[in-house]
Order: C-alpha cells, then sequence, then structure tokens
C-alpha cells in the first residue's frame, strides 16, 4: 500500500542530530490515527516510546516533557494506557530494580511481538540493530561506573552482538573524552542511529517502510533534541 497523501501532510526530518522536528508528536500521532490500518499500529506503536520518557521522567519527580500518543492527563495519572504497560508500572513499582528498567523491556518484547504480528521486516531489522546498540552503550556507561550490566540489558529477541557496535562504542569513548559539551555524546548516538534508519529505510516508495522509518527517525531526533530529556534512556 502507497501513502502518498500520508506523506504530503508530513515535514520533511533535518539530517541533523537533535533538529527540532517540523511536526509536534501528538500532531504526528493524530495523523497516524487517522490513517488507520497497520500505518497507525505500527507507527504510534514505535511513537510511544517518547511517552515511555514522558512517564520516566514522572516517576523521578521530573518536569514531564511532551508526549505523542497519550494525553498529558492519561500519562500523569497513568491511566487508559495498554494492558501491557499498566502490567510493568505495576510491577516496576513492587520491584527493586533500576528506574524503569522493566518497563523498557516489556516495551522492546512487545515491540518484537508487534513485529512478528504484522509481518513487518523493516521493524524487525531495525529491532535487531536497535536493541543490540542500545545494549552495547549499556555495557559501555555500566564500565565507566565499575558496575554490571545485565539487568539493564534487553534480550526481548535475536539482536546483533556487541562486537558489531566495537567501533561505535570506540567513537562514542572518543567523543566523550574530548567534548566540550555534555550533548555531544547524545548527538553522536543519534547520529549513528539516524545513518542507520537511512540505510535499511526505503525513499520515494511512499510504502509502509518508508514511512516507519520516517516515525523511527522523528523518535530519534525528538529524543536528541534535548526538550526535557533529564533522564537519559540508552
Amino acid at each position: 500500500m502507497a501513502y502518498e497523501y500520508l506523506f504530503s501532510r508530513l515535514p520533511r526530518l533535518d539530517d541533523e542530530p537533535g533538529a527540532i522536528p517540523a511536526i509536534a508528536p501528538r500532531e504526528l500521532s493524530r495523523v497516524l490515527a487517522e490513517e488507520g490500518g497497520v500505518a497507525d499500529r505500527l507507527g504510534r506503536a514505535l511513537l510511544l516510546k517518547v511517552d515511555l520518557h514522558v512517564l520516566s521522567r514522572l516517576a523521578i519527580g521530573a518536569e514531564a516533557g511532551i508526549g505523542a500518543v497519550y494525553s498529558d492527563e492519561a500519562l500523569a495519572a497513568r491511566q487508559g494506557l495498554p494492558h501491557w504497560l499498566d502490567d510493568a508500572l505495576r510491577r516496576e513499582g513492587e520491584s527493586h530494580a533500576l528506574p524503569f528498567d522493566l518497563v523498557w523491556k516489556t516495551y522492546y518484547a512487545w515491540l518484537y511481538d508487534l513485529s512478528d504480528t504484522c509481518d513487518c521486516s523493516f521493524l524487525r531489522t531495525w529491532l535487531r540493530w536497535d536493541v543490540g546498540f542500545r545494549n552495547a552503550l549499556v555495557r559501555q556507561r555500566a564500565g565507566h561506573l565499575h558496575q554490571e550490566a545485565g539487568a539493564a540489558l534487553v534480550d526481548p529477541g535475536p539482536h546483533r552482538g556487541a562486537q558489531e557496535f566495537k567501533m561505535l562504542i570506540e567513537g562514542l569513548d572518543s567523543i566523550e573524552a574530548s567534548a566540550k559539551e555534555p550533548q555531544d555524546a547524545d548527538r553522536y548516538v543519534a547520529q549513528q542511529r539516524l545513518a542507520q534508519l537511512q540505510a535499511i529505510a526505503p525513499i520515494y516508495t511512499f510504502d509502509l517502510d518508508e514511512l516507519l522509518g520516517y516515525v523511527a527517525r522523528f523518535v530519534v531526533q525528538v529524543e536528541a533534541s534535548g526538550v526535557k530529556q533529564e533522564v537519559s534512556e540508552p
């Protein structure tokens, strides 16, 4: 299925890491909801990561920021959320794990299941890379703090191993050693994600894969823009 009309409603995303998108998260969510079907289901599943960042900040009393799929009221009250997220939030509150580790693990497991349910090869490909990269970042940060990475690692399905990200992590170490601003490392991480999305997402096909590539890039840009990002999530 082609989505020419849907793409005509979406502004171009800047390639510069951290550039603030010209469309608000909730506006993009609304556009996807109006389209309906698998574009809505998978697109807003990726957008939900923005809401999880909001929930993670609310959990520590930080300024919430802007959500995407759910309203400010729903996120603040934790009402009307998906059952799997309700359950993860409840179990998170009962556990002694690091803040939000269980929620992130549950989210990625849900995304993996959704990629299989919808038979979406693009989402599977992106998850295999992004989960592997995320875990490599977790190990790098844990190493700097002389901590074990195990509790924060995500392992919901097949993903690339740490060795495949060795050069990217070495690049991050170099950036962190010479960074003039704390945001330099965040921009580097976002740049790697954007480069991978550019490599795997088609262009000018106006199909579902290109649309999901757009949404995934949008989420990376929102994360990297530094807007209300008090809680850092790999």
